[in-house]
């Protein structure tokens, strides 16, 4: 959770780093590996989840500052899962292609 007043500590903490990066803590399903500020996010599954069986991956990684051009070659290979921040004329491909058509969701920045 974001607000600080209902995060989950370990009992007996006396205080709190001043970020995320310095214990963070959490129950969620991944848990941070590694972390390149504005290049790279990956997560690996938490072997303390609650939830038994889940997640179902070994875990997430997030890739920041991509091109578009890269951005639609990596989701046509295969090395992306979801593909955001395309050029209009990429997406609409994409949108137009069958294999994608049926899971194709158009997101609006608020």
């Amino acid at each position: 959770m974001s607000y600080p007043g209902v995060g989950i500590l370990p009992e007996g903490t006396g205080a709190i780093g001043d970020s995320w990066r310095k214990g963070c803590i959490g129950t969620g399903p991944y848990r941070v590996a590694s972390f390149e500020p504005g290049k790279r996010l990956e997560l690996e599954r938490n072997p303390a989840y609650w939830r038994e069986g889940f997640p179902k991956n070994e875990g997430v990684v997030f890739r920041f500052g991509v091109p578009p051009e890269e951005i639609r070659s990596e989701f046509l290979a295969g090395s992306f899962s979801i593909a955001s921040d395309l050029l209009p004329a990429d997406a609409e491909v994409l949108r137009q292609d069958p294999r994608f058509r049926a899971t194709y969701v158009r997101a609006r920045a608020s």
